[in-house]
């Protein structure tokens, strides 16, 4: 959540949304005014791209600021970045296309990705970069994005959503007709996740091949995979849910990160390419990261278990029990494993305006709609409503901060849940108040730190030294990409997260 977005975003004072996330698109979507016929033969030609070469450079570039923006700008280093640059151009050597040029971004987002768009514009998260453990990792991603470029994937898939906005055209058309509609909205979302999933299984492929050729282990796509699905059987016992883990859901847009690891491994089995572990530069790739910033930026808040800290912004507060915090770009998340929710934002209103009636906005129901209260918030003045809509309980605090600016907390949950949550709700937005200089001090940014395994070091004890409250073991073996039944070696080099 940035400390920019009650600048960015200005209270509505009409309509019924208050809550309106903004979703970047990578490209807009236009489709020309035509008849129905021809959109239906539009929609129904082969796959492939309609979007030439100098097209695809100019989307790229109009993208590229947007991108860049979404995930919360560039990260700041230059010698990490050329580093990751001379990968790139070595591998781009050994490429399909060795002529196109290409640009890499290092993005400051915490998250674990890697995608690339029209043009050649490839991008890594450092939240990426802090789970790889080898350069050879990196070069398996880099050149699966490579593979997605060479084969113009970005392109193809810009062309397919275009032909899927027209198909939604259609459907308005056919509303007389449930079960053509129900048809082609299938048909819709089928071209679409099976058309990802090939494009993500042949650019591993690509990936392979190219890592190969460039001097890397053709095993670190696998390894690099499985750590990745560690990753994220953690992130859900973190996150305390009870769904099913590397279940591949068929309208999925990428298949699941362990069916890619088997993949992965059978095609390199079929080259008859061999593990070569001289081919894995990895002290070098952790030197580079060595103080590469882990986890959220303080300009956009820190959380800490439970609770959200924000030191620029000067508040926190603290979920309830069992609910995991998301934080975004203009809101902060937070799910339970029932999946109930709580919303938190920041708006700017007219001075003073009156909170009852911006509660009562909400749907656009009016206020008489809201069981409503005021009442007082750590000094702050408030209100609270209640309301039943679409078959959820919704429950709103409204705070006041300064005479424009309202920070709110909307609760959404099942009616057989409420009663048990409310309480829960209530303390969670009682709990809003300006930090103390010693919870401003747990905001201080996490960074990666590499250390030397020395004589008598185990995993239990280098996981002590992690700066985290719970699970650290588990933190650090997928951190460092190890088994549960791997060892240290004297000498070796491990990362650990530290403040």
């Amino acid at each position: 959540m940035t400390n920019r977005l009650v600048k960015d975003r200005a209270y509505r004072t009409r309509g019924a949304g208050w809550f309106a996330p903004v979703f970047i698109v990578v490209a807009g979507l236009f489709v020309a005014s035509c008849s129905q016929s021809q959109l239906i033969s539009l929609a129904s030609k082969s796959e492939g791209t309609f979007i030439s070469p100098a097209d695809e450079v100019k989307i790229g570039a109009q993208a590229h600021p947007k991108i860049v923006q979404q995930f919360g700008g560039v990260y700041e280093d230059d010698e990490l970045a050329a580093y990751i640059t001379q990968i790139t151009e070595k591998l781009k050597t050994h490429s399909e296309q060795p002529q196109v040029p290409y640009q890499v971004t290092i993005l400051n987002s915490p998250a674990v990705n890697a995608f690339a768009v029209p043009g050649g514009y490839i991008y890594l998260t450092r939240g990426l970069l802090a789970l790889a453990n080898d350069e050879a990792e990196i070069a398996s991603v880099l050149s699966h994005e490579l593979g997605h470029l060479t084969q113009r994937h970005s392109a193809k898939r810009h062309s397919v959503a275009v032909k899927a906005s027209i198909i939604t055209r259609i459907l308005q058309a056919t509303e007389d007709d449930p079960e053509l509609k129900r048809n082609l909205s299938l048909g819709a979302a089928g071209l679409l996740a099976k058309h990802s999933r090939n494009q993500e299984f042949e650019a591993d492929k690509i990936g392979i091949i190219t890592a190969a050729k460039s001097g890397y282990d053709p095993y670190a796509a696998v390894s690099f995979l499985k750590t990745m699905t560690e990753q994220n059987v953690l992130k859900k016992t973190l996150a305390q849910t009870n769904r099913s883990i590397g279940v591949l859901d068929f309208f999925a847009t990428h298949p699941a990160t362990g069916l890619r690891k088997i993949k992965a491994f059978s095609f390199v089995s079929q080259l008859g390419l061999k593990v070569d572990k001289k081919k894995r530069p990895r002290n070098v790739f952790l030197n580079k990261i060595n103080g590469l910033r882990y986890g959220s930026n303080p300009d956009q808040g820190i959380v800490r278990g439970r609770s959200f800290i924000h030191p620029e912004m000067k508040f926190r507060f603290k979920v309830p029990p069992n609910f995991h915090i998301q934080n975004r770009k203009h809101l902060v998340v937070a799910l339970d494993p029932n999946r109930n929710v709580m919303l938190f934002d920041a708006q700017t209103s007219r001075s003073k305006a009156d909170l009852e009636e911006l509660l009562g906005r909400h749907f656009g129901l009016g206020r008489a709609v809201w069981k409503t209260k005021r009442l007082t918030i750590n000094g702050r003045e408030a209100v609270s409503g209640t309301a039943t809509y679409r078959n959820a309980d919704h429950q709103i605090y409204l705070i006041r901060e300064k005479p424009n600016r309202i920070y709110r907390f909307w609760f959404i949950s099942t009616p057989d849940q409420t009663e048990k949550l409310s309480r829960f709700f209530r303390l969670t937005a009682q709990s809003f108040r300006t930090p103390t200089p010693a919870e401003n001090k747990l905001a201080i940014p996490r960074k990666v730190r590499t250390v030397t395994v020395k004589p008598g070091d185990t995993v239990a004890k280098l996981s002590e030294k992690m700066a985290f409250s719970d699970f650290r073991q588990q933190r650090f073996r997928v951190l460092n990409g190890l088994s549960e039944t791997s060892s240290l070696k004297v000498g070796q080099l491990v990362k650990i997260i530290s403040n």
